[in-house]
């Protein structure tokens, strides 16, 4: 014990301030290590150890919790709350126990309890006053815990299905299932969540800037878009649904002509025919000149693997040009290849894929044989040159045409023709 206090002894003298960064720096390990030296470090460690809290099991909970409910320091000093694992048959004092530690976090502005459905039973007549992110169940008492934090800024919720739907029949009906009741938070920026929450939810946020919208159910009606048009701030759009809906993007075109972004993912386990991917791509051409400001553009199969190859990269190049000659301001679309393609600044007809991923290979083949091909103007393939300036159109002819790879147009014979000549004349 004196050794202890011996080494330790020189922290006595400093500052707070400057034991507060020493601390500030050290990992959860360290924080824990210190909080058993002394009284006076463990005031100090406290704060941090306790600042963001991620639960991994049922002990970590009633650990932590416990101690929240015994230190009040320890519980002014949580921000953020995370239980990170699936709960299973546990008892209701286990979940009251929670609920109670929770509420004393009088501080706490972010909470993640998305897998935990039975807590909001707990929860749902504790008022957090600087709360403003929630990731949270769809649960019967899911618009009461709502209603009590009208300052939301950001707010998630898990479908039903998607957790085991238990919670305590207090003769309750689920949130889907219910008479709709307005939610008004006014404050709110971010929505991402079912649409029959949505429904209660947006009409009172006029402040909404990104929204996520999930048509998981059968509610397949699209009445929610009429209500976005008074949302002045909305700029990122998603949709998320069973199947592709070309409904549904006649309907956003027509009410929100002004969105930036706009996101749609289907979410079927089954392998979606090419034929309704292309239905859906063509509703889209026949609709995006309609957005003045749109950015950027997405679709993508949630559940399904994506194809690559050179016939697809050649169709969704033909795509994208078509729909950024349709609409000059999009700068970025993500076809359902993976593919994310990205309009070059200095030439508003060229579009690029990127080239990470698993199938990069393959995309900087397709890049070759694009320039190679004629896809791009001889003034933008002039543009290309390697690290010391010298162009690499002519180096992909030649390397072309020693791999007896056939190029479409006239460009590469030439081109080949011009290089044997040089070196023979060297």
């Amino acid at each position: 014990m004196s050794t202890t206090s011996t080494r330790i002894s020189p922290f006595y003298s400093l500052p707070a301030e400057i034991l507060d960064e020493i601390i500030r720096s050290g990992g959860k390990d360290d924080l824990q290590s210190i909080c058993c030296t002394s009284r006076r470090l463990n005031k100090h460690a406290m704060r941090y150890l306790y600042r963001n809290i991620t639960l991994e099991s049922p002990c970590s909970v009633v650990m932590c919790f416990k101690t929240m409910m015994k230190r009040r320091e320890a519980a002014l000093s949580v921000r953020c709350i995370e239980m990170s694992f699936s709960p299973k048959h546990l008892l209701c004092s286990f979940w009251a126990l929670a609920a109670a530690a929770i509420q004393c976090a009088e501080l706490l502005t972010k909470l993640d309890v998305a897998m935990a459905p039975p807590l909001m039973h707990f929860l749902h007549n504790v008022h957090l006053p600087s709360l403003s992110q929630c990731n949270l169940p769809d649960t019967p008492e899911l618009p009461l815990f709502l209603s009590r934090h009208p300052v939301l800024s950001s707010l998630a919720v898990r479908p039903p299905f998607l957790f085991s739907f238990y919670h305590f029949d207090d003769g309750a009906q689920p949130l889907s299932q219910a008479e709709p009741v307005p939610i008004t938070l006014s404050h709110l920026i971010d929505f991402f969540g079912p649409i029959h929450l949505a429904r209660r939810v947006l009409p009172g946020s006029p402040t909404i800037s990104y929204a996520t919208l999930l048509w998981f159910s059968n509610d397949t009606a699209h009445d929610i878009i009429p209500y976005l048009e008074g949302c002045k701030s909305l700029q990122k759009l998603g949709c998320v649904t069973t199947e592709w809906k070309p409904t549904l993007v006649a309907i956003i075109a027509s009410h929100l002509p002004q969105i930036h972004d706009l996101r749609f993912h289907s979410s079927t386990f089954m392998s979606t025919p090419k034929r309704q991917t292309d239905e859906f791509l063509g509703a889209i051409e026949a609709a995006i000149q309609t957005f003045t400001s749109l950015q950027a553009i997405t679709v993508a199969k949630l559940f399904e693997a994506p194809r690559c190859d050179m016939s697809i990269l050649d169709e969704e190049f033909s795509c994208v040009r078509r729909w950024g000659n349709l609409c000059p301001s999009l700068q970025c679309c993500s076809l359902p290849s993976g593919t994310q393609w990205a309009r070059w600044e200095r030439c508003n007809e060229a579009w690029f894929p990127d080239m990470g991923g698993a199938e990069s290979s393959l995309k900087v083949e397709w890049m070759g044989r694009a320039m190679l091909g004629g896809k791009f103007s001889k003034d933008l393939r002039d543009l290309f040159v390697d690290a010391d300036g010298v162009d690499l159109y002519p180096r992909l002819v030649r390397l072309c045409a020693l791999r007896g790879i056939f190029v479409e147009g006239g460009d590469g014979e030439e081109l080949v023709d011009e290089e044997d000549s040089s070196d023979d004349e060297e």
